[in-house]
């Protein structure tokens, strides 16, 4: 896991973000080891190199995926 992704989970905790899962109450998560990118939709095109780079979560009992954007967390 990159230093970049460590300093965002350790703002989600700092935040209180990483409760229950919404869709099972379970409290363990699961941070992935890399960005993830919603693609955008540019000129009526979806294009992945314009999209919103994320953390994601990834629930340790039924496989929920929590997106966090980075560029929100970086200013926080």
């Amino acid at each position: 896991m990159t230093t970049e992704i460590q300093n965002m989970i350790a703002k989600l905790k700092a935040l209180e973000a990483m409760h229950g899962c919404p869709a099972c109450g379970n409290e363990g998560w699961e941070p992935q080891g890399y960005l993830v990118s919603l693609p955008a939709v540019v000129a009526d095109r979806v294009n992945p190199l314009a999209g919103m780079p994320c953390v994601a979560l990834l629930c340790k009992h039924c496989g929920y995926v929590a997106l966090h954007a980075t560029e929100l967390l970086a200013q926080r």
